[in-house]
């Protein structure tokens, strides 16, 4: 099971090729649904096997792909089950719209789990992202649609739906990929699986307008690929690390980052120049809302940027200031003192900061407090704590418990961080 994840997408290879190039028999609907549908399995048995913090993300990733089945079943067996052309659109849309609430919740719960915190660094590198890409998508895949008169409102709806819900994919996965933290092969598999969901959607959003699609071409190759990376993401151990909390954000531009960033950004007067320059008409409004809404990004992001800056230099002065203090402190509550006024100095006025003595039985007693009498506030016992944040200190790592836990109702929750003596 080690090499499942090897394993898995070599027999899909094998599969798809089978199907692509083999007679009537695997050249068929049928042969294709249980490609499909060993996505499903392979998401499931992952899940099951690694016991990820949270399985309901890999739970929904197999809703979707049995939805994904389901579609196919449908659009290919649509003669045998109902008689008739397939219509355009028809309940098999239906099906394959409904793929991707589905990856994007599952997606979404990732984030959550991986950044608890707020991280508005990387929300605005994913809208940049996500709103340079959709202006190439609406000039290019929707705005035809929308603009033609012959077709009716159902159909133009559901031909609009189909790009904006890989819109949907994209931006969470951006945000998912900007995001802190190591994020494994497990990550990787998964990316570019989506990444050949969206392209593949593109190039047969592409191919509606122009009349060049059939179905069973090689265009499923695309959509094969999702499937079997999609599954050996799953089957992948560093998946677990997927939904693991990362550390804290890191609001920093590295020249990857901000290359790609410039990109973004300059896709859509990009689009603007390259229609004037081929003489087709221009959505002014829209492509004006999508520059605007970039502009401002970017400015909430330099303004994010002089803000971090900003904290970097109170930090210093306070470490600098703490550092003086604790040189001058003589006696165990001067340095006491000292020690609370350069945590409640780092983490903010308002904030509240203590310091505990523990004895040997793991009791620690206030030494000294920011927020009250040391002598009046409530001991602390580390049997009291659940056995997750008694491990993080036992590791000399910091942990975040509920506030009541220390007596502060003031505040929801309360960061613990270990001192040992002659550290």
């Amino acid at each position: 099971m080690t090499r499942a994840w090897l394993a898995y997408p070599a027999a899909m290879a094998a599969a798809t090729l089978a199907y692509q190039l083999g007679p009537g028999p695997l050249h068929s609907g049928p042969a294709f649904n249980l490609i499909g549908l060993s996505a499903v399995v392979a998401l499931c048995l992952g899940a099951r096997r690694h016991r990820p913090r949270r399985r309901a993300a890999w739970h929904l990733f197999a809703i979707g792909q049995a939805l994904f089945v389901a579609g196919d079943v449908l659009a290919y067996n649509w003669t045998r089950f109902f008689g008739g052309e397939l219509p355009y659109p028809s309940l098999a849309d239906v099906a394959y719209l409904a793929v991707y609430p589905s990856l994007v919740a599952g997606l979404v719960l990732l984030v959550r789990e991986r950044t608890p915190a707020r991280d508005r660094a990387s929300l605005i590198d994913a809208l940049l992202i996500t709103i340079g890409v959709a202006t190439v998508s609406w000039v290019y895949l929707m705005a035809p649609y929308a603009h033609d008169a012959t077709l009716s409102l159902p159909t133009k709806l559901i031909s609009i739906a189909y790009p904006l819900m890989d819109l949907l994919v994209l931006g969470v996965t951006v945000r998912l990929a900007v995001g802190a933290g190591r994020r494994g092969r497990a990550f990787g598999l998964l990316a570019t699986g989506l990444t050949a969901l969206l392209v593949t959607d593109a190039v047969y959003g592409w191919l509606l307008l122009h009349g060049g699609y059939e179905t069973g071409g090689w265009l499923d190759a695309g959509w094969a690929v999702f499937y079997a990376l999609f599954g050996a993401a799953a089957l992948h151990p560093s998946m677990r690390a997927l939904s693991e909390p990362a550390p804290a954000p890191d609001e920093r531009l590295t020249g990857r980052r901000l290359g790609l960033l410039a990109g973004a950004t300059l896709l859509a007067p990009g689009v603007l120049g390259a229609q004037a320059l081929v003489g087709r008409a221009v959505d002014v409004g829209v492509l004006t809302a999508a520059a605007a809404a970039l502009f401002l990004l970017v400015l909430a992001r330099m303004a994010g940027l002089v803000h971090h800056h900003a904290s970097a230099l109170r930090r210093e002065a306070a470490l600098r200031s703490a550092g003086e203090a604790l040189v001058s402190a003589v006696t165990r509550d001067e340095i006491a003192v000292a020690a609370v006024n350069a945590a409640r100095a780092l983490a903010g006025r308002d904030a509240e900061a203590r310091l505990y003595l523990l004895d040997g039985d793991g009791t620690g007693v206030p030494a000294a407090a920011s927020d009250a009498d040391p002598a009046a506030l409530p001991v602390l016992r580390l049997a009291a704590l659940p056995a997750a944040a008694r491990e993080d200190l036992a590791g000399r790592g910091a942990t975040t418990v509920e506030a009541d836990a220390l007596g502060a109702s003031a505040a929801r929750a309360a960061s613990l961080a270990p001192l040992f003596v002659r550290d």
